[in-house]
């Protein structure tokens, strides 16, 4: 998952979210939805995204930028 244009910290938050399961502060879930749609909103549902897309790829590669 490429993060290089995330906001700072933005990776953090999600990463903690992949691995603990707990809620993102709601700045970080809006920030995140933001980059969702300018990704194009792929797979057509910011929740189906973030748990079959983004969550898996921080616990593989802990966020890095590819």
């Amino acid at each position: 998952m490429d993060t290089r244009n995330w906001p700072p910290g933005l990776s953090d938050y999600v990463t903690a979210y992949a691995y603990t399961g707990k809620r993102m502060p709601s700045g970080a879930y809006a920030a995140l939805e933001q980059v969702w749609i300018m990704e194009g909103e792929p797979m057509g549902d910011f929740e189906t995204w973030l748990n079959s897309q983004v969550v898996p790829a921080m616990k593989y590669d802990g966020g890095s930028d590819e």
